[in-house]
């Protein structure tokens, strides 16, 4: 069978080659088409898992049940629960409006809506949750969910439904103040100020590697300071890792050879870091701690609150 898909998808590339600009119908057996289209499955597997991966390869599948718990953490943002409380108010008032009489007659075709919800629903419960590089996957897709969900709603037209909807919008208005205070709070904690001057002692256009230690803060859920080394890309230029460019499926990505592959997950452990064997290209390392000195050539050269700038003498 592996000969029968070798012979297919040879034909395939030499008709590709052949007919580049023209259209080609194929017809085959049943046995040569699903050997056709496992090599292209394997093809886009391939492509999200590249050899030199930071993250690892394969398909990585987690429990329905946590796919519906995820429903409904949907908005668990910030550290409490006012972030979730917000979204399970506006969603109740929401409702509440489309299910009070004297709603509008269905448009022609407003089926489609629910039926694409309904389907994106199905993707959501169904997804894995990463293949190679490409994590979250489904999370990624709960913000599109909720939006047709409720743009699939017909709101009553009667004042009961307008006095909620008004209810809805100020509800708005006050977690958006909320909201400012935490934005406020989590750029106090990240020390931000502290970082720009740590990254000005740095030279522009150099490269840069961050071991982010302490990666969750108290003001907001996950790994808010993971990518925080990318502020020197931003605010100096040059190339600071762990970076999305170095993905296949990023649509700006860094030239081949540019940076030497990192060991899997090495974003997420800063403490396995190895002078020798991963900071050998490094200019620069951004360290958040408390953390011990990285060791090797690297000696530093800024330091203020959590935020330390080693860097690495050339020559």
């Amino acid at each position: 069978m592996r000969q029968v898909q070798e012979r297919a998808v040879e034909a395939l590339f030499d008709l590709r080659q052949t007919h580049r600009d023209g259209r080609v119908l194929i017809v085959s057996h049943g046995d040569v088409i699903r050997a056709a289209l496992l090599f292209a499955l394997w093809m886009v597997r391939d492509f999200l898992a590249p050899k030199h991966s930071t993250r690892g390869s394969g398909l990585v599948l987690s429990p329905l049940r946590e796919h519906v718990l995820d429903l409904l953490r949907f908005g668990n943002v910030l550290a409490g629960h006012a972030d979730e409380g917000f979204v399970a108010a506006l969603a109740l008032l929401l409702v509440a409006a489309a299910l009070l009489p004297g709603k509008p007659e269905a448009e022609r075709r407003s089926w489609r809506l629910p039926l694409l919800a309904g389907f994106v629903l199905a993707a959501v419960l169904a997804a894995p949750f990463g293949i190679g590089n490409a994590g979250f996957i489904y999370l990624r897709a709960l913000p599109l969910l909720f939006v047709l969900g409720l743009s699939s709603l017909r709101l009553s037209r009667r004042p009961a439904a307008s006095a909620l909807l008004a209810m809805a919008a100020l509800l708005q208005i006050g977690y958006a103040g909320f909201l400012a205070s935490a934005y406020r709070a989590f750029d106090r904690e990240a020390e931000a100020p502290q970082l720009r001057r740590v990254l000005q002692a740095a030279d522009p256009g150099r490269r840069l590697l961050s071991l982010v230690h302490g990666q969750q803060g108290a003001v907001v859920q996950g790994q808010s300071y993971l990518h925080f080394g990318q502020y020197y890309q931003v605010q100096r230029g040059g190339r600071a890792r762990f970076n999305f460019g170095e993905y296949p499926w990023t649509p700006v990505r860094l030239r081949p050879g540019t940076a030497a592959p990192l060991p899997p997950g090495f974003e997420a452990h800063p403490e396995r870091f190895d002078p020798s064997r991963d900071g050998d290209d490094a200019d620069y390392l951004l360290v958040r701690g408390p953390a011990p000195a990285p060791g090797g050539r690297f000696v530093l050269r800024a330091h203020e609150g959590r935020w330390s700038l080693y860097e690495q003498p050339r020559g």
